[in-house]
């Protein structure tokens, strides 16, 4: 592009802004002659590899290093380490690099081998060798200085010009040892191979030829210059590359158009957001974390992915909604006031922040600095509907910091939010004003796990995902399961008492957590970390912990128990003609399946069709049904659960309670069908916004409330198909094991009139059936003022004196819970 002045009078290239280049450190001479093309260009890097399923790092406009590609993105870590392992704190000394984070892959796929070699408790060893400097504003950069390990052998793709003056991609390629020996056949097979899997303008028009060694540099780098050498001496005339291979790419950022509302997307241009579908190594089940862009301005986009993927596949993005700047929950509540009795953040409680924990990466500071992109991920929700003031997060490493920084804060009467991977539902993660953010993200080491009890010992910044993929090398399962697992931290886990896909078979947190660490705001720590199942000596004080949303004190360690892994699922998906029979068929199971049921979920026939709309994937029955079901069974013996599964479907169908069923035949077909459920949440998504409730409800009424919201709003003239109404559609879904309901109104755009209407109404809807406001979500901001309806006076005013007990300064997690 640069070297081809001509090409680029073709183009009209008045909406790029910023160039994005990746692969190997741009030059300042190659940046400087992209500047002359248009000034206002902002000419920015990348690094990632194909382990980080994106990149890792970026510059910024405000920050450009050249010659580096930037500093972290929000969520991912680094670690500079010695050959002997140490790790390497200062400036400008070069080590090996480490990566950790919910976008990078958990390992590769039945390779054992490459797995040890690449992956250490969660970090990814990237191969190359690194240095961190600061800029000239101040900030940390990466360096990539060399190339340890060697790259995996590649097959260098490059554009040259066919007889009609036409670029076209060319392929050089090494045969591997099983390669034919038919060079013809070869070269078929890898062209047919590229025309079956890529878009027209990849097709590898400008042939294959087969060389015996790929020129690369010392450092791994990959010479194209001698390729294009060599296809110049076979009578190409060589034109600059248009084809951007693996290896190496560049993407422009367009300036997108200016929202004014939700709509539709026609092209990507228009994108503030993408999502992944990602079909896992040897199945089509969807897991879908939360792919979370930052919408910081329209000027500049980062992203951050709470989803980790194994093996994966097939990845396929799509654009959603464009979304527009949340306002700040001070505007959603005006109500609220910030308590005159906190301190204000200065300076010099900046600075001793900075002392105190000394990794540069340890503080966010966007107080004596502008790093307002840095901080939004932790200020704002992952569903956007709260967002605080915050101007400074911290990262403490283990217990003793952490103590240091909660006592420094309820000194000087700080208030702090605790949060861990900021997949909460309901605000309690964010700060609501100037909260300083605790984040728990570098407390993530395993400490410890006996094979022989099954107890697992994790810092509260574990990963639930790098958790269960631990337990699983060790034939043990961790006793939750979330949609967020690939972001969310077990340490908020604990403190939301989170319920998630495996309650009914395995109880919930209050049951399996053994002991807890946490530290109280006075810097107190409180080390009641039991391995043990028994311990009846006195007040058993964990649980005051466990689901108190970081409202009396910061965990920092769990230890939990963690059952064997199953050597056996089934899992069963059928369709119901009414809520009555999905109960009669729920009763069933327990009866037939008891002892080997993991999971009875229930789905409503507007969510499925919702996923098929989204998804595009053929249904697993033939017909279309008021309700479906999912069952899934664990056991020891699969042969035997399987036939006690099919004589379930088989009685229930022939009681004509079930109307239709299909049975899993493999671990493939299994997790197919549980991507009909949890892939509910991913597109809601697309829809736009949604309100959430999270309840408990006595079976015999659990979707009545789904029927009864329904008709009030739709009564009010609020639901319908086009734009001028902002309800699109009420659906619900849940665990029936253990009564609890997702109710999902999925709206065009959050609206004041649809939220008068429903709250508190589906409060004292609750309240009359003696249900409870939160299920598994927690209290936070959103269910604060409503605790009246699950709780008595009495109960709340006990609640209100353990929280002045521990917390007399009121500094931990104000505004919430209580």
């Amino acid at each position: 592009m640069v070297k081809n002045e001509e090409l680029m009078k073709i183009y009209d290239l008045g909406s790029v802004h910023s160039i994005i280049t990746g692969a190997a450190p741009l030059g300042l001479e190659t940046a400087e002659q992209l500047g002359k093309l248009q000034q206002s260009w902002s000419i920015l890097q990348a690094y990632g590899l194909t382990e980080t399923t994106a990149v890792a790092t970026a510059t910024s406009p405000h920050d450009i290093f050249f010659g580096s590609p930037g500093s972290l993105l929000p969520s991912i870590e680094a670690r500079l380490v010695l050959a002997d392992g140490d790790d390497i704190e200062e400036y400008d000394t070069p080590g090996k690099l480490l990566l950790r984070g919910p976008t990078i892959v958990l390992g590769y796929l039945n390779n054992d081998a490459a797995n040890k070699a690449t992956f250490q408790n969660g970090w990814l060893r990237t191969g190359d060798e690194a240095v961190l400097r600061k800029s000239a504003k101040g900030e940390d950069h990466v360096f990539i200085v060399d190339r340890i390990k060697e790259l995996i052998e590649v097959k260098p793709v490059i554009a040259v010009i066919n007889d009609d003056v036409e670029e076209v991609p060319k392929a050089y390629v090494v045969k591997a040892m099983n390669a034919p020996v038919d060079d013809h056949i070869f070269i078929r097979d890898i062209k047919k191979h590229v025309s079956d899997h890529k878009a027209r303008y990849k097709w590898l028009r400008g042939g294959v030829e087969v060389i015996d060694v790929i020129p690369k540099t010392a450092s791994g780098k990959i010479l194209r210059r001698h390729l294009r050498d060599r296809d110049r001496g076979a009578k190409h005339v060589v034109a600059p590359p248009f084809y951007i291979p693996s290896t190496c790419w560049a993407f422009i950022v367009l300036k997108p158009p200016r929202i004014h509302e939700w709509g539709s997307l026609s092209t990507m241009s228009g994108a503030r957001g993408v999502s992944l579908a990602i079909r896992r190594g040897g199945s089509s089940r969807i897991r879908t974390g939360s792919f979370r862009p930052n919408f910081c301005d329209a000027r500049s986009m980062r992203f951050s992915t709470s989803a980790s993927l194994l093996g994966a596949q097939e990845i396929s993005v799509t654009a959603t909604p464009p979304k527009s700047q949340s306002k700040y929950t001070t505007d959603a509540y005006p109500n609220l006031k910030r308590n005159p009795n906190f301190s204000e953040l200065t300076s010099t409680h900046v600075q001793h922040f900075k002392t105190l924990l000394k990794s540069p990466s340890a503080v966010i500071d966007g107080f004596t600095t502008d790093a307002t992109d840095d901080i939004e991920p932790f200020n704002c929700d992952w569903m956007r509907k709260y967002r605080g003031h915050a101007k400074l997060v911290l990262k403490p490493q283990n217990t003793k910091q952490m103590s240091d920084v909660l006592k420094y804060c309820n000194e000087n009467k700080l208030a702090v939010v605790p949060q861990g991977g900021n997949t909460g539902l309901v605000g309690g993660g964010v700060p609501v004003f100037d909260e300083v953010i605790i984040n728990t993200a570098r407390m993530n080491n395993i400490r410890s796990f006996d094979e022989n009890s099954g107890v697992l010992v994790v810092d509260a910044g574990v990963i639930l995902e790098v958790a269960d993929k631990y337990l699983a090398e060790r034939n043990h399962i961790f006793p939750l399961d979330l949609g967020a697992k690939g972001s969310c931290h077990i340490g908020g886990n604990v403190a939301t008492n989170a319920g998630g896909l495996r309650l009914l078979r395995y109880g919930s947190l209050h049951g399996n957590v053994l002991g807890i660490e946490a530290v109280l705001p006075d810097g107190t720590i409180i080390d009641d970390l039991s391995t043990l199942r028994k311990n009846n000596t006195g007040y058993d004080l964990k649980q005051l912990f466990i689901g108190g949303e970081g409202t009396i004190g910061i965990i920092t360690g769990v230890s939990i128990i963690c059952p064997q892994r199953p050597k056996a699922v089934n899992v069963a998906f059928f369709g119901i003609e009414s809520y009555k029979q999905a109960l009669a068929a729920f009763l069933e199971a327990k009866g037939h399946l008891s002892e080997i049921l993991s999971a009875f979920e229930l789905m409503d026939g507007r969510s499925q069709d919702m996923v098929h709309g989204v998804t595009g994937l053929k249904k697993p029955l033939d017909g279309s049904y008021p309700f479906y079901c999912l069952v899934e069974t664990s056991g020891s013996n699969g042969e035997h659960d399987n036939e006690k599964l099919e004589g379930f479907l088989e009685h229930v169908m022939g009681e004509s309670i079930v109307a239709d069923g299909v049975l899993a035949q493999d671990e493939t077909q299994a997790q197919a069908l549980w991507r009909w459920r949890e892939g509910i949440t991913e597109a809601l998504s697309h829809l736009g916004g949604t309100y959430k409730y999270d309840v408990s409800i006595p079976l015999a009424e659990l979707y009545q409330l789904v029927d009864d919201t329904r008709d009030r709003l739709t009564s009010a003239g609020l639901v319908g198909d086009d734009e001028n109404y902002p309800v699109r559609e009420v659906l619900g879904y849940g665990h029936m094991g253990d009564s609890n309901l997702h109710l999902n109104i999925a709206v065009r755009q959050y609206n004041k009139q649809v939220e008068e209407l429903i709250e508190p109404w589906v409060y004292e809807w609750i309240a009359k059936r003696n249900g409870s406001i939160s299920a598994e979500h927690g209290l936070g901001i959103a269910k604060k003022e409503f605790i009246g309806y699950s709780k008595s006076e009495t109960m709340i005013k006990l609640m209100a004196q353990l929280k002045k007990l521990y917390d007399p300064n009121g500094i931990m997690n104000p505004y919430k819970y209580v």
